[in-house]
């Protein structure tokens, strides 16, 4: 049986689409990846004629993944994570330098002196820039090169980066209290929250009228709305 030679894909372009995918231009993704923005684009082309099919399309001065676009984007962060492990388990030097991390309160609170002391220990060189913000405006800053790594909350409405926690959704009121029975109901959530998305589009598709009774982009403080019962959880 002949061998079917398949060739290679080229990692410097797939670590360019991956940044063109995470910001959504080319001309953020070539300051990212340290080159013109002809030369990305020249990338993309080449890597699209070497698998046959338009990977991005570009929607006003945004650009998106097309649907085999995405079926790449995934396997493409696997690859180069595979490659940088390979890199770093061979190099004999540590990396140095600062990374400029995004993630939002909620997540701050709970996550982030795990991650921090964890990623110090295994990378002592480098310095760590950390700043706390809401998920949409971590992935906007994203998008402009505010940050070089962000955590954050997608919620149901969208898929982007790479997936490393899961969480169920509950509906949350204080107990004995009366905020379920009233009419419209009222809710609290952050400014901007894609949890109180989902929840407004729930309490639309079922005809529940509802307002807004309470808004912060702090994650505490809209917790700390029922603290003063105890509080019961429905499922969503």
């Amino acid at each position: 049986m002949e061998n079917l030679d398949v060739g290679a894909l080229d990692l410097d372009q797939l670590q360019s689409f991956c940044a063109i995918a995470d910001c959504g231009s080319f001309t953020e993704a070539a300051r990212r990846v340290n080159k013109t923005q002809s030369a990305v684009s020249m990338q993309i082309k080449r890597l699209e004629e070497r698998l046959g099919h338009e990977l991005l399309s570009r929607d006003g001065r945004s650009v998106k993944l097309t649907q085999h676009g995405e079926a790449l984007y995934a396997r493409a962060r696997k690859m180069l994570k595979i490659n940088a492990e390979i890199m770093d388990e061979f190099s004999d030097e540590d990396l140095s330098g600062m990374i400029r991390f995004g993630v939002p309160d909620d997540y701050a609170v709970r996550l982030l002196p795990v991650m921090i002391s964890s990623f110090q220990k295994t990378h002592p060189k480098i310095t760590l820039d950390v700043r706390c913000a809401s998920s949409e405006d971590l992935l906007e800053g994203m998008r402009r090169g505010k940050y070089d790594l962000i955590c954050f909350t997608q919620g149901t409405n969208r898929e982007y980066g790479e997936l490393f926690r899961t969480e169920p959704m509950f509906w949350v009121a204080a107990q004995g209290g009366t905020a379920l029975n009233m009419d419209p109901m009222p809710i609290a959530g952050g400014q901007p929250c894609c949890w109180k998305d989902n929840a407004m589009e729930v309490l639309e598709r079922v005809g529940r009228d509802y307002r807004i009774a309470y808004t912060s982009s702090n994650a505490l403080a809209i917790a700390s709305a029922g603290a003063h019962r105890p509080r019961r959880r429905v499922p969503a």
